[in-house]
């Protein structure tokens, strides 16, 4: 539900900006179709990658997902091995936290317990991670989220500033 609203509220955002394509045109007060001027492309797809990067900065556990399975290893460890799928259009996350809850045989919560990683996930990619952790004995399963992340824009994507 809630990632649906974002990423409506997304929508939304691009297509009032590019609404605001007839205002930008330099026939817009006669009433004619006239085309952009090339001078005001590059402001308006400026205009609508910083609203849209924005957006994506300001709510990083919409856009970045956690998946990923875990097996205990010979010491005992519990090791979850996964990746990070990035659905964000322009925005690059770094360094994410993953929040980790481990769940009984019954799904009763056992605990949680957050681990910052050392990774780069790009627009529309995937990073892999690896950890081990020292989770309670009687874990069976193993729910991964997102607690945090920090969005990075290294160029434009469109190409036209």
């Amino acid at each position: 539900m809630v990632i649906v609203m974002y990423k409506s509220i997304r929508f939304t955002v691009a297509l009032a900006l590019l609404g605001l394509l007839p205002a930008c045109s330099p026939a817009s007060s006669s009433g004619s179709k006239a085309p952009l001027r090339p001078a005001k492309q590059p402001q308006l797809a400026k205009k609508l990658w910083t609203a849209l990067f924005v957006e994506e900065k300001q709510h990083p556990r919409v856009y970045l997902r956690a998946t990923g399975a875990s097996y205990r290893n010979a010491q005992g460890q519990l090791v979850l091995q996964g990746h990070f799928e990035n659905t964000a259009s322009f925005a690059i996350y770094q360094n994410p936290v993953l929040l980790v809850t481990w769940f009984s045989r019954s799904y009763k919560k056992l605990g949680i317990k957050q681990y910052p990683l050392r990774a780069l996930v790009k627009s529309q990619g995937a990073a892999p991670f690896e950890i081990s952790t020292d989770a309670p004995p009687n874990v069976v399963s193993v729910g991964l989220d997102i607690a945090t992340a920090a969005a990075i824009a290294k160029s434009d994507p469109t190409g036209l500033l």
